[in-house]
């Protein structure tokens, strides 16, 4: 068991499922990219098919939607996904593995960030639970 109480397999089945979610944003990105760049609306429902796929699993994923934190959420994810993603390239040139490094760092940060954001939820609804009794 972890620190909060999951077990390492729990624990790892929802990092792989935030994974598969931020591919997802990242596909939803990229599709939209293509649209503009090809000016081909074939794409659009393409497009509308992922950004439900991801929806879906994001709100499954999401415990904090308080205010604005649904999108905060969704932009932690794919700023931490850009930033690995870019760290991966960097990592090929020599003269640029610290700044990769320094990339792998935030974008493990950004995740942490997520959860945290996450747990903020869980620690408002305990104290409301408490008033309530």
């Amino acid at each position: 068991m972890d620190k909060h109480g999951k077990r390492q397999g729990d624990v790892a089945v929802m990092q792989e499922w935030l994974l598969g979610t931020m591919n997802l944003a990242a596909i939803e990105e990229h599709l939209a990219f293509t649209i503009a760049k090809t000016k081909k609306p074939a794409y659009d429902s393409f497009l509308i098919a992922i950004r439900k796929l991801r929806s879906k699993h994001l709100g499954k994923i999401v415990s904090n939607t308080e205010g604005e934190n649904w999108c905060v959420a969704k932009h932690l994810l794919l700023a931490s996904k850009h930033f690995e993603e870019t760290a991966v390239k960097l990592a090929e040139k020599p003269a640029q593995k610290k700044q990769a490094l320094e990339l792998w760092r935030d974008s493990h940060e950004l995740l942490e960030a997520f959860w945290v954001l996450q747990e903020m939820s869980k620690k408002e609804r305990k104290k409301k639970t408490k008033k309530v009794k």
